[in-house]
C-alpha cells in the first residue's frame, strides 16, 4: 500500500496496479499479472525476488514492474524466488538460485531479472515449492526441479540433479507445492502427494516420507487444490473443503494441534476456491465472501484484530478499508469512484463524500455482482464464457477464449494427451489409440 508500517488487521488496497488477471502471494512477496501480460511484484527483495533488476532487504513497498519484455500469463512467487510462464509455455525464473531453484542456473547465486529456464517442455501450469517448482505440460505430465532433500521432486531420488525431469506414471490437471512436499490433482479428482511427511503432509494416513507419489486417502472428487508450508487443502465437487498435514496453528481446521494424516473436512464452509498460507488457510465461498482459519499472530485472518490464539473455526473477513497512501495533491488519489471520492488530506489520501455502494457498477460487461472494495467498484474475479476451455479473459468488454491459456482439455475418451482446444474453444479429439505418454 506504499507505506512500510506494522501489520494490518484488515484488508487494505494495493496501490498502483490495475487490470489484474491473476494475483499470487509468496512467503514475503506478492505478484500480480495484468491483462496485458505485464507483471508487478512487491515485498521482500534481498534475493531479487521482485524481478525489477534490483535487490534490497528493505523490499519494495509498492508494486514494481518486472524488468523484461516477456509477457506472462501466470506467475508463482515462492520463498526466495519467483517463476512464471509466458503465453507460449516457456518458463522464466528470478531470485535466489540456491538448491537449483532455477534448474539450469548456478547454485547459490542471485538473478534479479527473469531468465529463461532451459531444458523444460512447454508448460501450462506451475506449483511453487519453497526451494523449487513443479509444472504441467500440455499432456498433463509433471516436471519438477529444485531442491530434493526429502524427495519433493517426486522422482524416486533425493538428488537435486534430478530436477527438470518428469514424474513417471502420473498425469494431473493441477499441481501444488509446499515446503518439502508436492501434490497433484488428477482429472478424475484423486490427489497424489510426495516428499516430506513428518506432519502427515502426504495424506496417506502415515508419517513416512515418499520420494515417489502416493495416493491421498478418501478423495475421489476434488476440483481444486492448494499447498503451503506443511499442509494441503482441496475443494471437493460439492464445495466442501478438506485439509491435511501440520495443524499446530489449526490451519487444517481441527480443534487440536496434532497432525492431520488423512483429509479432514473443515466445518462451516462451502467454497469455490481454497488457498493455504504458511500457518493459516482461506476459502472463497460460493456467495463471494471469504473465511479464514488458523494462525492470527500477524493478522492473517483479516478479522480486524490481532490474536495470539489459534482458531480452527473459519471466520469471516472484515470489510476492506479505503486505500490510504502518501500524496501531495488531490490528483494523486485517483479519480472519483462509485463508492466514495478520495482527497489528499494532511499528506495522505482519505475517503471523502462517501457514496452508497448498493448500486455499485464498474460498467464492465464481463463482471457481475459488483461490490465496493478498496473504495472502488470491483467485479467478479474470474471470467468464463461457459465453454469447455475455461482459461478465458475479458477482452473489449466480453469474455474471450484464449488458446494459449487453455487448460488441459478432455473430450471424454480414455486418452487425453492429444486433445486440444480449437479456435472456437471446443475440445478436439486426440488420437483414438493411447500414446506412450497416456495413462488409462
Amino acid at each position: 500500500d506504499g507505506v512500510l508500517t506494522g501489520d494490518m488487521d484488515a484488508p487494505t488496497a494495493v496501490k498502483g496496479v490495475t487490470n489484474v488477471a491473476e494475483l499470487r502471494a509468496g512467503h514475503s512477496h506478492a505478484c500480480a499479472v495484468r491483462t496485458d501480460g505485464k507483471v508487478y511484484c512487491w515485498g521482500r527483495n534481498d534475493w531479487g525476488t521482485i524481478g525489477d533488476g534490483t535487490k534490497a532487504k528493505t523490499g519494495t513497498h509498492t508494486p514494481a514492474l518486472v524488468a523484461t519484455t516477456v509477457l506472462f500469463r501466470s506467475v508463482r512467487p515462492a520463498y526466495a524466488h519467483t517463476c512464471g510462464l509466458d503465453f507460449a509455455g516457456n518458463t522464466y525464473c528470478w531470485g535466489s538460485t540456491s538448491g537449483r531453484r532455477h534448474h539450469n542456473a548456478s547454485d547459490n547465486t542471485t538473478v534479479t531479472k527473469p531468465a529463461l529456464v532451459a531444458g523444460l517442455p512447454q508448460l501450462y501450469g506451475l506449483g511453487a515449492q519453497v526451494n523449487g517448482h513443479c509444472g504441467l505440460n500440455n499432456g498433463g505430465g509433471i516436471w519438477c526441479w529444485g531442491a530434493n532433500t526429502h524427495g519433493q521432486l517426486g522422482q524416486g531420488t533425493v538428488s537435486n540433479a534430478a530436477g527438470g525431469s518428469p514424474i513417471v506414471g502420473l498425469k494431473a490437471q493441477a499441481v501444488a507445492g509446499g515446503y518439502q512436499h508436492g501434490c497433484a490433482l488428477t482429472a478424475g479428482g484423486t490427489v497424489y502427494c510426495w516428499g516430506d511427511n513428518t506432519h502427515g503432509q502426504l495424506g496417506d494416513g502415515s508419517t513416512n516420507a515418499a520420494t515417489a507419489p502416493v495416493k491421498v486417502a478418501l478423495l475421489d472428487d476434488a476440483v481444486s487444490i492448494s499447498s503451503s508450508y506443511q499442509h494441503t487443502c482441496v475443494v471437493r465437487s460439492g464445495g466442501s473443503v478438506w485439509c491435511w498435514g501440520r495443524n499446530n496453528r489449526r490451519q487444517c481446521g481441527a480443534s487440536v494441534a496434532t497432525p492431520v494424516t488423512v483429509p479432514l473436512r473443515v466445518s462451516g464452509v462451502s467454497a469455490r476456491r481454497v488457498t493455504a498460507g504458511l500457518n493459516h488457510t482461506c476459502a472463497l465461498l460460493k456467495d463471494g465472501s471469504i473465511k479464514c482459519w488458523g494462525n492470527n499472530s500477524y493478522n492473517e485472518l483479516g478479522i480486524g484484530k490481532q490474536s495470539w490464539s489459534y482458531s480452527g473455526t473459519p471466520k469471516a473477513l472484515t470489510k476492506s478499508a479505503p486505500a490510504k497512501w502518501p500524496c501531495s495533491q488531490n490528483a494523486d488519489c485517483g479519480s472519483s469512484g462509485a463508492c466514495f471520492d478520495a482527497a489528499c488530506v494532511a499528506g495522505a489520501c482519505v475517503q471523502v463524500n462517501k457514496k452508497a455502494a448498493t448500486a455499485c457498477d464498474d460498467a464492465n460487461p464481463c463482471t457481475k455482482n459488483d461490490g465496493c472494495s478498496g473504495g472502488r467498484c470491483r467485479g467478479a474475479l474470474a471470467c468464463d464464457d461457459g465453454n469447455a476451455c475455461t482459461q478465458d479473459v475479458c477482452a473489449t468488454g466480453s469474455c474471450k477464449f484464449v488458446a494459449a491459456k487453455a487448460l488441459l482439455c478432455d473430450d471424454g475418451d480414455a486418452c487425453t494427451s492429444g486433445d486440444a482446444c480449437d479456435g472456437k474453444a471446443a475440445c478436439v479429439a486426440g488420437p483414438k489409440a493411447c500414446a506412450a505418454t497416456d495413462v488409462v
